[in-house]
């Protein structure tokens, strides 16, 4: 299939940085954002090891991921150039096309709340001009035109993954040439090396995003607490707290958000995003279960909101599928279904249902740790998870006549909630600048 793209040689590039400055000027961009980036393999220029740079903005995917997942359907694709098109007033700032895209395209700007990326010189291709970073570079390095397009491309700094990025690139195989020669004759160290090797932060930091670890517990706590209520009976105490644990759980929802006021937006592409889908069970769900509360105490209202609120954690877990883990196995500790299963059981008391998923819950906790080490300050909180949130419980359950205790239920929530925290922490989302370094 032949169109319009971007061409790149790696044998040309010297690492100017024209093109990021030609970006600046063409689109007005402020630093520290920058639409397209200058990437090197081996950035911190060891000795006799030689350096190899790559120019890469937004590709403008045939299959692109930032269109398909964006809940708030803020960007298109122009019928004519072919370019994916980002609007600022759409955009509700959730960030979630940037861990979908692994060519670090859409940029969130902090000062203005929104993403921001790369259009190709929309308006210049319509004129019949060329992207401007592209007659900027001095050495022909990079250059537009038509391309024969691929699912994906196997080169250093761009993810091989199968979006069809409207970029092709030459001389790719220049890296198996760089020098080598024995770092000894320098009296440069190989383990200086090792250790000022760089690797740009991840995209996904658990810290920023407790607010979504509340919200999906939260989610959990209220699709299992529903499902109990033809068991345990309705009480105005637990009509209250459940309404309130609805409230707080849609405030933290909009946290994270550079534009919260925008919030409504997030319903907006129900059709391929699971966020825009997480969001609109979610509404459902409570809106219904309150309602049936409140109002009908009814069964079969209450049978089709516990399916809705099903439908809720599997749009939750969905959420994350579009980022790499650092983990292999399908289902981890973590999971809010099974999290929403133990209250439940705790809710019915039925105190062999949850022991036999906190023990489920164990297996899979030391399963997806053991495919990478941990820090000292991530084991001390594994300590915590294991023994607050699981050994305690199973404790209280075979050896207590108070098999659910409040003090007990509060050791499993933190526990749960240091899981879920984790949990962010093992997600991964490609990015040129890593891809580079690792090649």
């Amino acid at each position: 299939m032949l169109c319009n793209g971007f061409i790149f040689d790696y044998a040309k590039c010297v690492g100017c940085h024209a093109c990021v400055v030609a970006c600046y000027n063409e689109n007005g961009v402020q630093p520290p954002v920058s639409w397209r980036q200058v990437v090197e393999v081996n950035s911190e220029r060891v000795p006799l090891h030689g350096f190899v740079s790559l120019s890469i903005a937004c590709n403008h995917c045939v299959d692109a991921p930032c269109l398909k997942v964006c809940p708030a359907s803020a960007y298109h694709r122009d019928k004519e150039t072919g370019a994916i098109i980002h609007s600022n007033q759409k955009c509700i700032g959730c960030k979630y096309c940037s861990w979908a895209c692994p060519f670090d395209a859409p940029k969130y700007n902090p000062l203005r709340g929104v993403v921001e990326k790369c259009t190709m010189c929309n308006e210049r291709l319509k004129s019949g001009e060329l992207p401007a970073c592209t007659e900027a570079c001095p050495t022909g390095a990079l250059s537009f035109g038509s391309i024969e397009l691929a699912s994906s491309i196997q080169a250093p700094g761009i993810s091989a993954k199968p979006f069809s990025p409207r970029i092709v690139t030459k001389n790719k195989d220049i890296v198996n040439r760089i020098p080598n020669i024995d770092e000894q004759v320098t009296g440069y160290s190989s383990l200086q090396h090792s250790g000022m090797k760089h690797f740009a932060p991840s995209k996904i930091n658990p810290i920023h995003e407790l607010p979504l670890a509340i919200f999906t517990l939260i989610c959990s706590l209220m699709v299992g607490w529903m499902g109990s209520m033809p068991w345990v009976g309705i009480t105005s105490g637990r009509i209250t707290l459940f309404i309130l644990l609805g409230i707080v759980g849609a405030l933290l929802s909009t946290l994270h958000l550079g534009k919260p006021f925008r919030a409504f937006r997030s319903v907006a592409n129900v059709k391929s995003s699971w966020l825009s889908r997480e969001i609109l069970l979610f509404t459902l769900f409570f809106s219904l279960s309150a309602l049936n509360l409140i109002f009908f105490n009814h069964i079969v209202l209450s049978v089709i909101a516990v399916i809705l609120g099903l439908f809720l954690l599997i749009a939750v877990e969905r959420v994350y599928s579009v980022t790499d883990k650092k983990y292999r196995i399908p289902v981890h500790s973590a999971n809010v279904v099974i999290t929403a299963l133990a209250i439940f059981s705790i809710s019915i008391s039925f105190g062999r249902l949850l022991a036999l998923l906190l023990v489920i819950k164990a297996a899979l906790y030391l399963l997806r740790h053991a495919y990478y080490s941990v820090s000292s300050l991530e084991f001390i909180f594994s300590f915590i998870r294991v023994f607050l949130g699981i050994l305690i419980p199973l404790g209280s359950i075979f050896f207590s006549n108070q098999h659910f205790s409040m003090l007990m239920i509060i050791f499993l929530l933190i526990g749960e909630l240091i899981d879920r925290v984790e949990f962010y922490g093992e997600q991964h989302v490609d990015t040129p600048r890593q891809l580079a370094e690792n090649f």
